[in-house]
């Protein structure tokens, strides 16, 4: 059984239209940010941040993948997408998930290339990596079922870009945006690390420049 985080986000939409497109016959749940708790067949209307509502989900359904694409944002009215705030909630939504199920197995978080040092500015179009790339790889996290054993960790840099210091600093970005969503891609990264390195699950982490 397999959660996805961010049903109703971008990638969320495409993974859920590339898994029903392919007929993938695994049990597959696709969140939806909700102030109401249901399940209605693979769809769950949920809110992250709240710790009942996932208590409730993991005592109803018992996953061993989960792939955390859900990401908060501020309003778009909001100059800053990125700040304090949205922060705190991801980390919140983060450790709800892995405070309430023991049944995990593996682990596909989608984190971003702005935890690297020299990451250029999101602006730059040449700075673009394309959502089928992203899909085909979580469609392929999807249908493995093998446990790597000891090789718990790995991680994929997604970019048209040749990086030549792979340094993670986010804190060096000029842009706000920027930096606050590597701070908090990578404060989530170390969360998983740990939380997965103490547990014994598999980890993969998706670290994509901007996706289209």
């Amino acid at each position: 059984m397999i959660l996805v985080t961010g049903g109703n986000g971008f990638l969320g939409k495409l993974l859920f239209e590339r898994v029903k497109s392919e007929n993938i016959e695994k049990n597959i749940f696709f969140t939806n940010k909700s102030k109401h708790f249901s399940i209605k067949n693979n769809i769950v209307n949920i809110d992250l941040s709240s710790k009942n509502h996932v208590k409730k989900l993991f005592l109803e359904k018992k996953f061993k993948k989960i792939i955390h694409l859900a990401v908060s944002r501020n309003p778009m009215s909001n100059p800053k997408i990125r700040s304090f705030d949205t922060l705190n909630l991801d980390i919140s939504i983060l450790v709800n998930l892995l405070n309430c199920n023991d049944k995990l197995e593996k682990i596909l978080f989608l984190s971003s290339a702005a935890v690297y040092k020299n990451v250029l500015n999101k602006t730059n179009r040449e700075d673009t990596v394309k959502s089928n790339i992203i899909i085909n790889k979580i469609i392929n996290f999807i249908n493995d079922d093998y446990l790597m054993g000891k090789k718990l960790y790995k991680e994929f840099l997604f970019t048209k870009n040749k990086l030549v210091d792979k340094t993670i600093d986010p804190f060096f970005h000029k842009n706000d945006n920027l930096r606050f969503n590597g701070i908090t891609k990578l404060i989530s990264e170390k969360i998983l690390k740990e939380y997965c390195h103490e547990n014994k699950i598999e980890l993969q982490i998706l670290r994509p420049y901007r996706i289209i």
